[in-house]
């Protein structure tokens, strides 16, 4: 990840959000942080008042069928969902301790401003020295400056040459069942919480027989000096920044809302472009949009024929033959375990930080959204990440997101704060909230 300082804070865009930028400051960029608090956009950071979901209550598969829960591969469908969940409630367990620790903890001027605003940009009386030094030096920072997964894009490497020459070193990827977040989750077509039987490969050459690149696609492909990453936020229809988004290097984007999106503002599709553009280079896809091509139902119609489709939930490896021979005219690759555990491991390291800084309680999660997944991918692939349709307050999540709903596998009160965190770090710049 890069940290440069003075670039052009979101060229083009209509109205970027930046509450804590001086224009007239020299140097001005993701890093140049200042007092200035005039904004409307500086809102506070309030969670949702609802009661919060227990992490008991997290747990919707049960336990696990007949068996219980099994981390066994070869386990039912339902037994390894109830695992999953599992991992993930000792994982948001684990890290809620740094909460407690926090109350115990000697925290630092630079720290408690920080925590400050975060909070509550109204309040917030941090230099931009002062914010930036705080945010860099926490632990999920660091991680996130500092290291980085090896493998990308999941690929097979091609078989020794036949001469007996030497092949070619390079770096060992982590195999897909080592994919910490839904490595467990392959597999059971036609089971209850599984996947359809339709275009379902079973048996164990599933893996040895997908359609796989011979290379890291991602890590050895081109490297973007500026990226937009947009999301879905339908605060996209207040401005017109489609051009400003289509200008920059490569574009990513998340799975197919453009119908929903258009459906809610009464427009056709084809009206979007003003607003979100046109320009795709990545599109990241869930789970429901799996079965949504799966279904071959009308969005899955709206890929375009230079769309690159990376599916980041491994639900999607048995059906990736099917997928690739049904739309032979899109790029499909999956993201490689090695990125995943690396996301993982950098997001809940910053769910501690922000625990310790005071922040929280926040939502349990057993996936990452879309979202974090493309910006954290975003920051090994781009040297500038602007950021369009992703909110900064819980007020603007409630407008644009859903209807402010609670996810039953994402922690969006957390994501949302970590937009603000990613923003002081000089990480991204926010170009639309």
């Amino acid at each position: 990840m890069h940290l440069p300082v003075g670039e052009n804070l979101c060229p083009g865009a209509t109205s970027p959000w930046k509450p804590l930028v001086d224009p007239d400051a020299p140097g001005t960029g993701r890093s140049a942080l200042s007092n200035n608090m005039t904004t409307e956009d500086s809102a506070s950071f309030k969670l949702p008042r609802r009661r919060r979901r227990s992490l008991q209550g997290f747990r919707t598969a049960g336990l696990g069928g007949r068996g219980g829960p099994s981390c066994d591969p070869s386990a039912p469908m339902k037994a390894r969902q109830a695992c999953v969940e599992e991992k993930a409630l000792s994982r948001c367990k684990e890290e809620e301790t740094a909460m407690s620790e926090s109350k115990e903890l000697k925290k630092s001027l630079e720290e408690r401003r920080l925590s400050l605003c975060l909070q509550d940009m109204h309040k917030c009386t941090a230099s931009r020295a002062e914010l930036r030094s705080a945010v860099t030096q926490l632990k999920g920072i660091k991680r996130l400056a500092s290291t980085k997964p090896n493998c990308l894009a999941h690929f097979r490497r091609p078989p020794p040459p036949d001469d007996g020459s030497t092949p070619v070193p390079g770096f060992t990827c982590q195999k897909l069942l080592s994919n910490s977040e839904s490595g467990l989750l392959m597999g059971g077509c036609g089971e209850r919480g599984g996947g359809p039987k339709k275009g379902c490969a079973t048996g164990p050459s599933v893996i040895d027989e997908l359609p796989l690149p011979t290379f890291d696609v991602l890590r050895e492909g081109p490297f973007y000096h500026t990226c937009a990453v947009v999301g879905n936020s339908m605060n996209l229809f207040d401005v017109e920044d489609g051009e400003a988004i289509d200008e920059h290097e490569a574009v990513f984007r998340f799975n197919r809302e453009d119908r929903r999106m258009a459906h809610v503002k009464e427009m056709n599709v084809s009206d979007l472009t003003k607003h979100i553009g046109t320009k795709t280079t990545l599109r990241f896809v869930n789970r429901k949009y799996t079965d949504s091509l799966l279904q071959e139902d009308s969005a899955a119609g709206d890929y375009d024929e230079d769309d690159v489709l990376l599916f980041w939930n491994l639900f999607s490896v048995p059906y990736l033959k099917h997928l690739q021979s049904r739309y032979d005219h899109l790029k499909m690759y999956l993201i490689s375990s090695d990125l995943v555990n690396w996301e993982l491991s950098v997001f809940s390291q910053l769910r501690r930080d922000m625990y310790r800084l005071g922040m929280g309680p926040f939502e349990c999660y057993r996936f990452m959204s879309s979202g974090v997944h493309g910006l954290l991918l975003a920051m090994q692939m781009c040297g500038q990440v602007d950021v369009y349709g992703f909110s900064v307050s819980m007020d603007n999540f409630k407008e644009s997101f859903n209807h402010g709903r609670p996810s039953e596998s994402h922690s969006w009160d957390f994501e949302t704060a970590l937009m603000r965190l990613l923003y002081f770090s000089g990480a991204i710049n926010i170009c639309h909230a």
